[in-house]
């Protein structure tokens, strides 16, 4: 590689920079936010834009704007696409992707430039004029309020994972019950659980604490006996919702035992 390659090779640098803080998660956010900003959008459209005019036929001003717009168009792209694969739409995933495909089409740059022999060939002067500034600032704003609004409205979406709940008769000449809950949420969660007989409340966990993919269970036995056309519930509560139902199971009065 020659002297003359090395804006593809500032741009490799910092696709693998950016990519490794995220997925290793070095650094802090401050730094993590300075490498990927430019992953999501310079550095793949100008990549690709190198790999597609290897002899550098665009003014430089060109070269930015399409750059800029090649960007922002692989950044969307692949979050449609990564939101369908079983990887998900996370930042991890979405990091690799725009390094992986920056990578990709650097090192085609690379290989065209050396073919085509324009590494030696001097760059052009940049130069926009206003108006071209002004309407490269005003993609940048809007660019940067929708990544705001984004963010904001992902943050109010309820958070991934489930919580299973069970009620089950666990046999015996008494009324048994076994009752279940799993954690598949992201945190530590603290739950309250209520088994019914009809309307009426006859046991309460007032206080389940569960780590990410553990379980708890209790088995009870109802005593008196219920009548016998009696439902019986379990009804789940989460502490940071204490007022609301999340889960609930019935067992029917057919499928008791006793």
């Amino acid at each position: 590689m020659r002297s003359r390659s090395w804006d593809l090779a500032a741009v490799l640098a910092l696709a693998a920079a950016a990519a490794a803080a995220v997925v290793v998660g070095t650094g802090g956010s401050v730094l993590r936010l300075a490498l990927t900003l430019p992953l999501v959008f310079f550095l793949p459209g100008y990549a690709l834009s190198s790999a597609l005019f290897p002899q550098r036929a665009l003014r430089s001003e060109e070269t930015l704007l399409l750059s800029l717009g090649l960007s922002l168009a692989l950044a969307v792209a692949g979050g449609f696409i990564l939101n369908l694969t079983s990887f998900g739409l996370q930042s991890s995933t979405w990091t690799v992707l725009l390094g992986g495909i920056t990578v990709a089409a650097g090192g085609g740059a690379l290989v065209r430039r050396a073919r085509n022999g324009a590494d030696g060939e001097a760059a052009p002067r940049f130069h926009l004029d206003v108006g071209q500034a002004l309407s490269l600032g005003l993609a940048v704003v809007l660019v940067l309020a929708a990544l705001g609004v984004a963010r904001a409205s992902a943050a109010q979406q309820a958070q991934p994972g489930f919580t299973q709940l069970w009620l089950v008769p666990s046999g015996g000449e008494k009324v048994n019950l076994q009752l279940g809950v799993r954690s598949e949420e992201p945190a530590v969660t603290t739950y309250r659980v209520q088994l019914k007989v009809g309307d009426r409340v006859v046991k309460e966990w007032p206080s389940i604490k569960l780590e990410p993919n553990a379980s708890w269970q209790a088995t009870t036995a109802l005593s008196p006996a219920p009548p016998q056309d009696a439902t019986l519930e379990a009804l789940l509560y989460r502490s940071d919702q204490p007022g609301a139902v999340y889960r609930h199971v019935e067992l029917a009065p057919p499928a008791r035992t006793g």
